[in-house]
């Protein structure tokens, strides 16, 4: 289910991708920083590719739930991806800092997050995405599923596990957009 979940690009893109990430894991930050900024370049800002989050919070990782629920508390403040970047660039400090500090750092509302962090849905959302990855046997972070764009709200397509350098990423996105072309075509 992707309602609601944290979206970049154009809903009417050919191509999505799911992503299922945790804010401390290092192979996450990795596609955050050097990968992610010329997948939005190249295929997000061309409006080619919708990217969405979910939140997959490993459980030997001591911050990434509370890491995932302040980014969900930003969506609120429509500040995601600001936070989720700061996340990800201070990751060593989500220990020293706290993901909330960090949030608030980057522009948050420390007063509209801490009301956030108490309302029930913020833990339900973050429970829902980790059950729907344990339905599809994702169990690793990040893991992406590419794929057609079939609705707003509906989502299918190849599972890719782990950061893969960028010519090996981008090849995956060219062949899968191929694909989409041949399909078009009469």
């Amino acid at each position: 289910m992707l309602k609601e979940e944290p979206v970049l690009g154009n809903s009417t893109a050919p191509l999505t991708i799911v992503e299922f990430s945790d804010y401390q894991c290092p192979y996450c930050s990795q596609f955050q920083n050097t990968i992610f900024p010329k997948l939005k370049q190249e295929f997000i800002d061309q409006g080619l590719l919708r990217f969405i989050h979910k939140d997959l919070p490993l459980p030997f990782h001591s911050h990434s739930i509370k890491s995932a629920a302040v980014a969900r508390c930003a969506q609120r403040q429509n500040a995601f991806w600001s936070t989720h970047q700061a996340l990800y660039e201070q990751q060593n400090c989500l220990q020293c800092k706290g993901p909330k500090a960090i949030a608030i750092a980057a522009g948050l509302s420390e007063q509209k997050l801490d009301r956030c962090l108490k309302d029930p849905a913020i833990p339900n959302v973050i429970h829902s995405n980790k059950s729907e990855a344990g339905l599809h046997n994702i169990t690793a972070t990040p893991t992406f599923v590419i794929g057609p764009t079939i609705a707003r709200e509906r989502h299918s397509g190849l599972v890719v596990e782990g950061a893969l350098p960028w010519p090996q990423f981008r090849r995956i996105i060219e062949d899968e957009l191929s694909q989409i072309q041949a399909n078009i075509k009469p």
